[in-house]
């Protein structure tokens, strides 16, 4: 029987999450973004950690964020009709993240 050690677990999910943000840094430079001062990482840490301010926790919710980003900008959260939605207490992050995908749909 296999026994895996809380450290071992500790090490697999910082593994797991690294290569998360990774593969976010990798679809924001498909999209043409560059940062040379703090590196698409950078980047990345900065969008999630607006992202969990508004609600934003869940990976796939947090891949949606990160890819409205790449194809609205690097502050679309900041625009009056993305923020009224982000800053909504009631919806869950999902609800927002949908909001968000069918206004820029419409939008074009």
């Amino acid at each position: 029987m296999l026994t895996i050690r809380r450290q071992q677990l500790e090490v697999l999910r910082a593994a797991a999450e690294s290569s998360f943000r990774d593969s976010l840094a990798e679809e924001l430079r498909a999209a043409g973004w560059t940062d040379e001062r703090t590196g698409m990482r950078g980047v990345v840490e900065a969008l999630l950690a607006r992202a969990a301010s508004y609600g934003v926790f869940l990976r796939d919710d947090q891949v949606r964020f990160i890819g409205l980003a790449a194809r609205r900008g690097e502050t679309f959260d900041l625009e009056p009709w993305a923020a009224a939605i982000l800053r909504d207490p009631y919806r869950s992050g999902s609800d927002k993240l949908t909001a968000l995908e069918t206004l820029a749909a419409e939008e074009g």
